[in-house]
């Protein structure tokens, strides 16, 4: 259950940068 969550919130970061980046 840990795991998952952190997987999902470094998806999350990455997503987020490189949203930052391209826009």
């Amino acid at each position: 259950e840990a795991e998952s969550y952190v997987n999902v919130l470094t998806l999350n970061i990455t997503i987020t940068f490189k949203s930052s980046i391209f826009s």
